[in-house]
């Protein structure tokens, strides 16, 4: 936040804070579960470029440090389960788009965010560098 593009960055996270919150991804607690200990989270940062190289927006993104979470504690031990296409799949769509004369476009997610509950409480300590000091945890 000290460098030239501090102002840039601050801009970026106050937007994240904003779509998060928009989002309803947390609510602030101070009654956590006995025996439980909060996720810690950090912040990413990505400058969006354009085809000449020259930066367009920045882009501040919060994530959980889900490495710290415990099986059967944090989530189910039974199963996980991460979309994710595989490149064959994509490599058909294209085929497939191309045979038929199917228009293509690309698109660019700001945020993305999966329509599922969580059966577990998971608590994450308050993004860093914006604890309000009451203790609380997301």
């Amino acid at each position: 936040m000290e460098s030239a593009e501090g102002e840039q960055w601050g801009a970026a996270i106050d937007k994240e804070l904003v779509r998060l919150r928009e989002m309803g991804t947390w609510e602030l607690t101070e009654n956590m579960l006995e025996g439980r200990m909060p996720i810690s989270n950090q912040w990413v940062f990505t400058k969006k470029k354009d085809k000449h190289g020259n930066t367009i927006w920045y882009k501040a993104q919060l994530i959980a440090q889900g490495f710290s979470q415990k099986p059967g504690t944090d989530y189910s031990n039974n199963s996980m389960f991460a979309p994710v296409m595989r490149f064959e799949s994509l490599c058909t769509v294209f085929g497939m788009a191309a045979i038929n004369g199917w228009d293509m476009r690309q698109m660019d997610i700001k945020t993305a965010y999966l329509n599922s509950y969580l059966k577990e409480e998971i608590y994450m300590l308050q993004p860093s560098g914006f604890d309000d000091g009451t203790g609380h945890v997301c």
